[in-house]
């Protein structure tokens, strides 16, 4: 039966195999990239810029809220499920989405009377469904990932963050009442349940009765949670180095250059991840396989910083060219006055590849703790180099703090690995142990 027999070992892809699935990949993402891009400068042209700032802090909701509700509990169950059968991973799983569903209930229920007070209750309606939609579209991502099916997970992918906003700039072009926040996220949640849908569709022969079976093991769910805490505390962090800047850009600059960061910031944004999707994800699981070879897995981790160097540096000249063309196309001073503000962001975009390319060797030797005194420290760097550079450089103070964090990162998750590949005793943080 499918879910007694056990995968065979994940074996890195050839080389012709992982350019024909990053090429695929990428023509995906760059869709999906592409259909963001429109939908922002859409609301920034047909809504306004306030708007626009709201959808931004509601976009980064969307990556939050799962981070604090999902207890770091999907860096263990994938870090396993590479070479899990079926029937275990499903077993994993039950109790952890059974958790998620009672949670997302009772947040929301506890939550609506004050969140009522800034949003209208169909607002916060809307966007609790789709951020608990969206959490688990999020684990169906990285389970289909270490299951070796890249290119199926980022079809969902293309669904869910491409498919919809065509629709739904398509129709708003031509009917101006469709034009509000309301129906923007009536949409967005449309697209998230198709995604959904067409997941539990295409696994519908998955042993699913295991998962049945076993949704109520709370014991089994409380041990996850406690070996997930340093990955649920390293989780937080990471979101919070990424996604704090614009809550500090609209409390320090106000919503208007905050939605001017928020476009910025999504050019930036969008590069590093069309090269995690398309190259670190498709290779993260060979790699982790690889763990009882650390000889192996220092080459397949050489190969990929210099896969991921080549790709960013390649990307990241088209991906400036791309915006410097969509800001002639579309002349508002307040977008050509900051135009270096983008240069800068993708700046750091681009060393956050390479501290993403060293956590993946850090993730893989379980070394946790020490990739979470490299988060925390990127953390407090950012928030000290925002806060004290933004009243005096305006909006490239929070761009030179993603530059600044990620460069002291990359050299402290660098340092780490090359001294466990050189056999050399790696002594954890004061106060940590490996």
């Amino acid at each position: 039966m499918i879910g007694v027999l056990r995968l065979l070992p994940v074996r890195e892809p050839a080389f012709l195999g992982r350019l024909r699935t990053g090429a695929v990949i990428l023509v995906l993402r760059a869709g999906a990239i592409a259909s963001k891009f429109g939908l922002t400068l859409f609301i920034a042209h047909f809504l306004d810029l306030e708007t626009l700032g709201i959808y931004g802090l509601m976009t980064g909701a969307v990556v939050v809220v799962p981070i604090l509700i999902g207890q770091g509990v999907l860096g263990t169950l994938g870090r396993n499920s590479v070479d899990q059968s079926l029937t275990d991973l499903l077993a994993d799983f039950a109790p952890y989405w059974a958790f998620l569903t009672v949670t997302y209930l009772a947040v929301i229920a506890m939550s609506f009377p004050l969140i009522c007070q800034y949003l209208l209750p169909h607002l916060v309606l809307l966007v609790g469904i789709l951020i608990f939609i969206e959490h688990l579209n999020g684990d169906i991502l990285v389970i289909l990932n270490h299951r070796q099916r890249p290119e199926f997970a980022n079809r969902l992918l293309v669904i869910r963050t491409a498919a919809w906003i065509v629709c739904y700039t398509g129709l708003a072009y031509y009917i101006p009442g469709m034009r509000t926040l309301t129906v923007l996220l009536t949409f967005w949640l449309a697209g998230a349940g198709v995604a959904l849908a067409c997941f539990v569709w295409d696994c519908r022969n998955w042993p699913w009765h295991v998962a049945y079976a076993q949704f109520r093991d709370t014991k089994a769910l409380a041990c996850l949670i406690g070996r997930s805490r340093t990955l649920y505390l390293n989780e937080m962090t990471n979101t919070g180095s990424q996604y704090l800047d614009r809550y500090l850009v609209g409390a320090m600059l106000g919503l208007e250059l905050a939605g001017v960061y928020f476009l910025f910031w999504s050019f930036a944004n969008a590069l590093s991840n069309v090269i995690s999707t398309s190259l670190l994800q498709v290779q993260q699981p060979a790699i982790i396989m690889s763990r009882p070879n650390p000889e192996e897995q220092r080459r397949l981790l050489g190969a990929l910083r210099v896969e991921a160097a080549v790709a960013s540096l390649a990307l990241g000249l088209v991906t400036a060219c791309l915006a410097y063309v969509g800001l002639v196309l579309y002349p508002r001073p307040i977008f050509s006055s900051q135009r270096f503000v983008l240069l800068v962001l993708l700046l750091g975009f681009l060393v956050r590849m390479a501290y993403e390319v060293e956590g993946i060797g850090l993730y893989t030797r379980h070394e946790d703790r020490n990739t979470l005194f490299s988060a925390l420290l990127v953390l407090v760097l950012s928030v000290a180099v925002t806060l004290s550079a933004t009243p005096f450089l305006g909006l490239l103070g929070p761009a030179s703090a993603v530059v600044v964090s990620y460069v002291t990162g990359v050299w402290w998750r660098l340092d780490r690995n090359k001294k466990a590949y050189a056999g050399s005793t790696i002594r954890s943080p004061p106060g940590m142990s490996s």
